[in-house]
């Protein structure tokens, strides 16, 4: 999924300039989108219609292709509508279909094959961390998000990578804070 194609998830946003979003620090394109003129029900329909045009394009709700659709619709409801029982769906629909999709894509020896298996791991764990952070603001069950946290950051530390660190960073961040 390229960038124009996740910003447009996000609704009217994708009107505007690339190279200005690009541009734009977080803080500023976070106020941005929470003062955006239109509802945040709005693009939230929006999303959510996009991914069942993707249903209807693919053929199927289990595809492995809707994973990041359905991560970034978790995240949508997160922290835009502060719905935090859909984002919960959202996310672990995200992450039934790609461990489903990880069972189908095993060769005769029971393995990913080494790019995929680092694409599914790093998958794998941003889908962790996104979960993570929902346990955690549900706040009745910080066991799972630490449980969440730990297992994505053993996954990253496996695949110990540079792209990785932030992610891991996040990880530990998110450990720690449990943990006091």
């Amino acid at each position: 999924m390229t960038v124009e194609n996740k910003i447009d998830i996000f609704g009217e946003i994708s009107s505007y300039n690339i190279q200005q979003l690009q541009s734009y620090q977080l803080e500023d394109l976070s106020s941005h989108c929470i003062n955006h003129p239109f509802p945040v029900q709005s693009r939230l329909d929006k999303a959510e219609q996009h991914l069942q045009e993707r249903i209807e394009e693919l053929g199927t709700p289990d595809h492995a292709d809707l994973v990041q659709d359905l991560s970034a619709l978790g995240l949508l409801y997160q922290h835009m509508a502060r719905d935090i029982h859909k984002a919960f769906y959202y996310h672990m629909e995200a992450l039934r279909i790609l461990m489903m999709s990880s069972q189908q894509q095993e060769d005769d020896n029971g393995c990913l094959a080494k790019y995929d298996k680092s694409d599914y791991d790093e998958q794998l764990a941003v889908i962790l961390i996104d979960l993570a952070f929902v346990y955690e603001s549900l706040k009745t069950q910080p066991e799972n998000a630490l449980q969440c946290f730990h297992q994505a950051a053993s996954l990253l530390r496996n695949m110990n990578a540079k792209q990785t660190n932030h992610k891991l960073m996040t990880c530990e961040n998110g450990i720690g804070r449990l943990n006091r």
